[in-house]
C-alpha cells in the first residue's frame, strides 16, 4: 500500500484539513479455481490466486468557531475509490446469476442482459426478429443482441446471432460506491444543543429481484408501485412490465431491474437542553440534560418506494424495511 497524506491546520486550528491519496493492491485473495467437470468434484478447490487494487482519496474538513454564546462545528468528509480486479489467473466467475468477478472490472459487478425497454404491442413482440425466452407479448422486456459474430473478418464481432443467450450477458453495473460522504453539524447556544449527521454514497448501482421486484413471486402480493407503474398498450418505458407469474423472459438478470443506488440520509438528529445550575440549586444533582433524537428521519434516493438503499445486494426475501427510531431521555450527573 502506498499513501500520501496532508494534515493541515489554519486560523488557530479553527479549520483543519486532512487529505490522503492511496493505492492499495491485495494479492493472494482466496478464490475458487475452475477444474474439469470430469474430475467429479462437487465443490471447486480454493486457492490464493486473486489480485485486486483499490485506488482513491479521502478528504476531511473541519471548521469550529464561537460567536458570543453560539458555538458551532462543521465536519465534512468525502472519499473516492476505484476498485478493480487485476488478476484471476484467467478465471471468469459468475455466481448467483447476478454478480460476476472479471479482470478489469470491480468486485461483485452486476452481470446480465442489456434491456431495450418494453415491447409496446403484441404485434411488436411477435414480429421481433430476435429469439428471446418463451412466448413474447406486449409489455415484455426487450433485450439487445450483443455482437458475437465477425462478418468482415477483422477479428472483432460486429453483429449478433439472432438469439438471446448467456453470450449476450454484459457487465451492467458496479455495486461498490464510487463516492462516500458525510456531514456532521453540531451547534450549542446557552443551554440548547443540536446535532445532525448526514451520510450517503454516490455513483453506485443496485439491483432488485425476487420478492422485491416481481408481483406474485413466491405466492406473494402485488405492490403499489407495480400496479401504478404497470405497462399499458403502447408504452415502452413503464416502471413495471405486463403483469406476469413466473415469466421466463422478464425475470432474466438485466439492466431493466437495475437501480440507482446513490442516496443521502439524515442518519441522526438530536436536540437537547441542559438545565442551568441556578435551577438545580444546592441539590445533589450536579447536571441535568433532556434530549429527543431520531434515527433515519429522512432519506433522499432514487430507489423504488419502500426500499432501503443501504441494504445488502441480495434481493431476497430476508430484506427488512428501513426503521425510524425516536428516542426521548435525560442525563443526570451526581
Amino acid at each position: 500500500m502506498a499513501d500520501i497524506g496532508l494534515d493541515l491546520g489554519f486560523l488557530n486550528n479553527r479549520l483543519n484539513v486532512v487529505f490522503d491519496y492511496y493505492i492499495k493492491t491485495t494479492r493472494d485473495i482466496l478464490m475458487s479455481m475452475d477444474i474439469p467437470a470430469v474430475m467429479g468434484y462437487g465443490n471447486q478447490p480454493k486457492q490464493n490466486a486473486g489480485k485486486v487494487r483499490n485506488k482513491g482519496w479521502d478528504l476531511n474538513l473541519t471548521w469550529n468557531d464561537q460567536v458570543g454564546d453560539f458555538y458551532y462545528r462543521v465536519a465534512a468528509s468525502l472519499s473516492d475509490v476505484k476498485n478493480e480486479v487485476l488478476d484471476m489467473k484467467g478465471i471468469v466467475k459468475n455466481f448467483d446469476n447476478i454478480f460476476t468477478n472479471r479482470e478489469g472490472y470491480p468486485l461483485n459487478s452486476l452481470w446480465g442482459l442489456q434491456a431495450d425497454g418494453l415491447f409496446p404491442t403484441f404485434e411488436d413482440a411477435r414480429n421481433y426478429g430476435i429469439t428471446q425466452y418463451g412466448k413474447l407479448q406486449g409489455g415484455d422486456v426487450k433485450y439487445i443482441d450483443q455482437p458475437t459474430i465477425d462478418t468482415n473478418g477483422d477479428g472483432i464481432p460486429d453483429t449478433g446471432d439472432g438469439v438471446i443467450t448467456g453470450d449476450d450477458y454484459v457487465v451492467m453495473g458496479n455495486t461498490i460506491p464510487r463516492y462516500t460522504y458525510s456531514l456532521d453539524l453540531t451547534m450549542q447556544y446557552k443551554g440548547f444543543d443540536l446535532g445532525l449527521f448526514f451520510q450517503g454514497v454516490g455513483k453506485r448501482d443496485s439491483y432488485i429481484r425476487d420478492d422485491l421486484a416481481w408481483a406474485f413471486n413466491n405466492a406473494g402480493n402485488v405492490q403499489e408501485w407495480q400496479k401504478e407503474g404497470m405497462w399499458q398498450e403502447g408504452m415502452t418505458n413503464a416502471a413495471y412490465p405486463r403483469m406476469f407469474i413466473a415469466s421466463a423472459n422478464n425475470v432474466k438478470p438485466s439492466t431493466y431491474w437495475k437501480q440507482n443506488g446513490a442516496y443521502l440520509r439524515l442518519k441522526n438528529i438530536q436536540l437537547g437542553y441542559t438545565l442551568p445550575q441556578s435551577l438545580l440549586g444546592n441539590v445533589f444533582i450536579k447536571g441535568a440534560r433532556f434530549y429527543v433524537s431520531c434515527q433515519n428521519l429522512l432519506t433522499f434516493d432514487h430507489m423504488i418506494s419502500g426500499y432501503d438503499p443501504e441494504q445488502k445486494e441480495n434481493g431476497a426475501r430476508n430484506t427488512m424495511p428501513l426503521v425510524k427510531t425516536y428516542s426521548f431521555g435525560f442525563n443526570l450527573n451526581f
